[in-house]
């Protein structure tokens, strides 16, 4: 199984959540995974089906795009291997996701996307600033600029956690 692998500047900085997620779930299950170094600007190099985001994993003839369908195609297509949960753990997985991607993701975005930008490889910096840029409606300085506001916010959102 291979997996294309948002990659920085160096090869072995992988930094995508979502990428995260698919090796922490093939690790669970003791799937091996050979990892692909890839770029933003390298979307001709994802195989089809893809979205143009990683992760993209090849198992065998499948290609599959979207962290969560990896997670569920795992489980079905490796059922000897350790499940990822059962449906009642799905549903609560699903929405620690939700969760993750719509109320942590934008906090830590606020915190750290100029330092991502820092660490591209140069062929990405400036589709990663303008993409971005456009997205959050500012430079990335601006959007970090009021970064220890953003932290105490961030350690409020997690307070669900701290709770249970």
């Amino acid at each position: 199984m291979q997996m294309y692998d948002l990659a920085g500047a160096d090869d072995n900085h992988r930094f995508s959540p979502y990428c995260w997620r698919t090796r922490m779930a093939c690790a669970h299950k003791g799937l091996p995974l050979a990892t692909i170094p890839w770029r933003f600007t390298d979307r001709g190099a994802l195989p089809q089906p893809n979205n143009g985001t990683v992760p993209v994993v090849v198992d065998g003839a499948t290609v599959l795009a979207d962290s969560w369908k990896i997670a569920t195609y795992l489980d079905e297509h490796y059922p000897d291997k350790p499940l990822l949960g059962c449906e009642a753990a799905r549903g609560a997985a699903l929405l620690i996701k939700y969760w993750t991607e719509r109320s942590l993701h934008p906090l830590v975005t606020r915190m750290v996307v100029r330092d991502v930008w820092a660490g591209l490889h140069e062929s990405d910096q400036r589709y990663f600033r303008e993409t971005r840029e456009k997205r959050l409606g500012r430079p990335l300085e601006e959007v970090v600029a009021n970064r220890e506001d953003t932290r105490g916010r961030f350690r409020e959102a997690l307070e669900p956690l701290r709770a249970l």
